[in-house]
This record gives C-alpha cells, sequence and structure tokens, in this order.
C-alpha cells in the first residue's frame, strides 16, 4: 500500500511523539495509519518495560544506536522504522531474559546475509556456536582506526582473543543486534578473562563510516570496542580471505526510511573468533545466546580452541 504524504506526517508525528519531541496527535486519519501507531505505540512501551527487567539493560544501547545510525545532523527516529523497532526490541528482550516478548513481531533484517562458505557444523565443546569450516588465518588487514591511527589486525591482536564483525553503523537491525550481543558476552566475563578479549568492528560502508561515525555508534555498547575504516578494496580482500561473501550497495526501495541515506549495504551477519594463534575456528550469530559466547570465550581463553571428541 502506497503511503501518502499526509500519513507520512502522521507517522512522523507520532514518531515524534513516543521520542518525546512533540504533542500526541491523536486518532489516526486512515485505517493503515491506525495499524501502523498501533504497533509503534505498543513497541514503545515493550521496550520502555525492558529497563525493569533482570538481566544487562541493553535497550538504551540498542534504541541509541539506531537513532544514532541516520545521516549526520539528521538522526533517525527508531520508532519510524518499525522493522528496526521490532528487531531491536526482539533481541533486547532476548538479552534481558525475555524471550517471549514480541513474539510474532520480529520483522526480518532489511538486507539478507549470506553465511559463511563451505560446509560447518557445530562443537559440543562450545554450544551455541558454530565451528568454521576452516581454521581461517587473520587477514593481514591494515586500516584506519577511530582515532585516526593505523591498525594491523594482526599486531593488535597478537596474544588475545579477538571478535571481528563486518557490518555498518547505519545498518538498521543485525549490526546493532550483534555487537548487543558481544557487548553483553564481555559484561559476563571474568575481569581476568575480559582484559584478554578484544572486539573489532570492521565497517563495510566507508563511504558513511568516518572514524568519529564508527567511534560515536561503538560507543552505545563498548568504549573498549576497536572500530576500523579505509578503502573499500582492502576491506573487500579481508572478507574474501575469509570466505565471506563480498559486501555490497543495495538501494533502499522499502519508502519506509529515506533517513538511510539511499541504500544498505549487504553483508555478513556473523562474528568470528580469532584465538591468540591468529586462526578463527568458531563463529556466531545473533541467535547465541550472551552466556553462550562468555563460556565459550572462557573455554578458549583457558584451553585454547578443543576440536570435537
Amino acid at each position: 500500500m502506497t503511503v501518502t504524504e499526509p500519513c507520512e506526517e502522521y507517522r512522523e508525528a507520532v514518531s515524534a511523539f513516543l521520542d518525546r519531541e512533540g504533542p500526541d496527535p491523536g486518532p489516526p486519519h486512515c485505517a493503515g495509519c491506525a495499524g501502523w501507531a498501533d504497533q509503534a505505540r505498543r513497541l514503545g512501551d515493550e521496550v520502555g518495560a525492558l529497563a525493569g527487567r533482570s538481566g544487562p539493560d541493553l535497550s538504551d544501547r540498542l534504541v541509541g544506536a539506531i537513532t544514532a545510525s541516520g545521516p549526520p545532523g539528521r538522526p533517525r527516529s527508531w520508532r519510524s522504522t518499525i522493522a528496526a523497532a521490532a528487531a531491536a526490541a526482539a533481541v533486547a528482550a532476548i538479552l534481558v531474559g525475555g524471550a517471549t516478548l514480541l513474539a510474532g513481531h520480529h520483522a526480518p533484517p532489511a538486507a539478507q546475509v549470506s553465511q559463511v562458505a563451505g560446509s560447518s557444523g557445530q562443537n559440543p565443546n562450545y554450544p551455541g556456536l558454530v565451528q568454521s569450516p576452516a581454521a581461517y588465518p587473520e587477514p593481514d588487514l591494515t586500516l584506519t582506526d577511530t582515532s585516526g591511527r593505523s591498525l594491523n589486525l594482526p599486531l593488535a591482536s597478537r596474544g588475545r582473543i579477538t571478535l571481528v564483525y563486518f557490518g555498518y553503523t547505519h545498518c538498521p537491525d543485525v549490526c546493532p543486534t550483534d555487537m548487543a550481543l558481544n557487548a553483553s558476552a564481555l559484561s559476563e566475563l571474568p575481569p581476568s578473562v575480559a582484559k584478554e578479549v578484544q572486539v573489532v568492528f570492521v565497517t563495510t560502508d566507508p563511504n558513511r563510516d568516518s572514524p568519529s561515525v564508527i567511534r560515536q555508534w561503538l560507543d552505545h555498547f563498548n568504549s573498549s570496542f576497536i572500530g576500523l575504516t579505509g578503502p573499500i578494496s582492502v576491506i573487500h580482500q579481508a572478507e574474501s580471505e575469509l570466505d565471506m561473501p563480498l559486501s555490497y550497495t543495495q538501494r533502499d526501495n522499502s519508502g519506509n526510511d529515506a533517513s538511510s541515506g539511499g541504500y544498505q549495504v549487504v553483508h555478513a551477519g556473523y562474528t568470528l573468533i580469532f584465538t591468540p594463534d591468529g586462526r578463527a575456528h568458531l563463529f556466531y550469530e545473533s541467535t547465541a545466546r550472551p552466556s553462550q559466547v562468555a563460556t565459550a570465550l572462557e573455554k578458549l581463553a583457558q584451553r585454547g580452541f578443543q576440536v570435537a571428541s
């Protein structure tokens, strides 16, 4: 159904109200807007309720990351994009223990992702994670970090467990949920283990992801996370070495969110774990629970990678 200009104005008014930036616009003027407003208000109530649940409160981090993903000077109203709000609310609910919240409302990712190439499988030593089809060596990747300095990934990772994720800050769903998962998993680690683990975010959208943009976005999750940007050819080379599908841009034809900048980036949606030997034996997606990731990281720190018996 086509969204008319009056509908757009009404939805913007509802978004402003839910963001506490304007008055309640009152009853909708059409059936389509009535359903949209009902869902938006319900999501607002459910995400707001997450803060009162037990466990780490990641709702603000998710909402903040989605809000910050608009172009400079024009932040996105997270509630104005129902798919993004639903994804954030559903994953935040899972992370804080409310797995049944929003059942049936979790929208699919706006840009479908492909997974690691080749045959992969389960390793009973690491429940919830996936064993890679090969022990991928860390690519000799040199990019620019969020302070503007050159950083070589293998050198920066030497002797540490390094979680590497390829994504982009304008991502409406997969990237903020995966980074929130990483933040939550690290928060569950004992300090002695946490200091041995680092998270590295490599942008697949260097056109929009400047060092300052990445830094502001990552700080919603954990200020220790490392962010890297640079020539897309260098990023594609690293993706290729890791058997990842090459990321690419895709025009946003949804008509629901012009603030995305007109395009999305299709990219691999999983986190690779590089052990101190510089190889990735395991990866995980947003379906993994923070406790499962934390348990796996503890085992890797204590005993190294263990093959399935």
